[in-house]
């Protein structure tokens, strides 16, 4: 690849990204945003271009000589739980626009961040052949829009990637990213602002966190593995290992520890369903294509954490 084009590059997983597509020799990359064109700290050299994801005529000119499109420019959980028709419009109908112009200047593949949500609920063993059964306007979205990906793959016109994230965790380029809601990241705040954790439930909810890290890796591998590799195109990305939300927190306390020498207290909410306990979020397809997981959730942590004592504290 030599010129990539991130939708969502000032965000947390978009900015960690195509921070990551810059340190490539001989990559240029362009970054999309609905805002005022300016320098991204984290990308002096990228290309920064202004556009209106509903107006394709705006995304034309980013999309030249591109070689690979990363698409997550996209409504987060939160916003679409608000306001379906936005959840719809950003999601789909805007991420249609960025899967034409790219159609249109011939750009080889086109790979979609989608969510490990589409599966419905998460417990029990879920591979790529899981039946779909998305519950939240999150995951409906990005099911809709993985299906007209896959149209445009199957038509030989432009190869389709979606990739089906579980909950990445890792440090975010800039403290401006709004993703703070999202538990490693809420939680690393709190010990740094608060000097303690303060759960919602009793901690007991399985889920599968994958380091920020491990995405960024495996995401630019995938855009150069051989189509006929991935078969649908569709690949599970994940850390193929189940971590409770009280497991995270007991890391954000040690972590804290090693760093200040100070123990936190965790506070645990009321009793929840233990959602998730028995989930097994499958990344065979990864391992078989030599892409599997590598980073220790623990590594990741610690660098949340600094990154928040440097955003936050005082």
């Amino acid at each position: 690849m030599t010129r990539v084009l991130v939708t969502g590059g000032t965000g947390y997983v978009g900015a960690r990204l195509a921070a990551g597509l810059a340190c490539r020799a001989g990559t240029e990359v362009v970054v999309t945003t609905r805002n005022t064109p300016a320098c991204l700290d984290y990308l002096p050299d990228a290309r920064v271009v202004q556009v209106d994801y509903a107006d394709p005529t705006t995304l034309r000119p980013a999309m030249e000589g591109v070689d690979c499109v990363f698409h997550l420019a996209a409504a987060n959980e939160i916003v679409c739980g608000q306001n379906h028709q936005r959840a719809v419009r950003d999601n789909v109908l805007d991420a249609l626009n960025v899967l034409d112009a790219a159609v249109e200047a011939g750009v080889g593949r086109f790979v979609n961040f989608s969510t490990a949500h589409v599966y419905g609920v998460l417990d029990g063993r879920i591979t790529e052949n899981s039946p779909t059964n998305p519950i939240h306007p999150y995951a409906i979205t990005h099911l809709a829009f993985e299906h007209f990906l896959r149209l445009r793959d199957s038509r030989g016109e432009i190869e389709g990637v979606n990739i089906r994230l579980s909950n990445a965790v890792g440090a975010p380029q800039h403290a401006a990213v709004d993703r703070w809601t999202l538990v490693a990241n809420d939680l690393c705040r709190m010990a740094v602002t608060l000097g303690a954790l303060r759960l919602k439930s009793d901690g007991t909810q399985g889920r599968d966190f994958v380091a920020l890290s491990d995405v960024v890796r495996i995401a630019i591998a995938l855009a150069e593995v051989p189509r006929d590799r991935l078969g649908d195109g569709t690949v599970n990305l994940g850390s193929g290992q189940t971590t409770t939300v009280g497991d995270l927190a007991r890391m954000v306390q040690a972590a804290f520890r090693a760093r200040t020498g100070r123990e936190i207290a965790i506070h645990l909410g009321p009793t929840a369903a233990a959602t998730g306990a028995s989930l097994e979020f499958a990344v065979d397809r990864l391992q078989a294509l030599g892409l599997g997981p590598k980073t220790p959730l623990e590594d990741e942590v610690e660098a949340l954490l600094s990154a928040c004592f440097r955003f936050f504290a005082d």
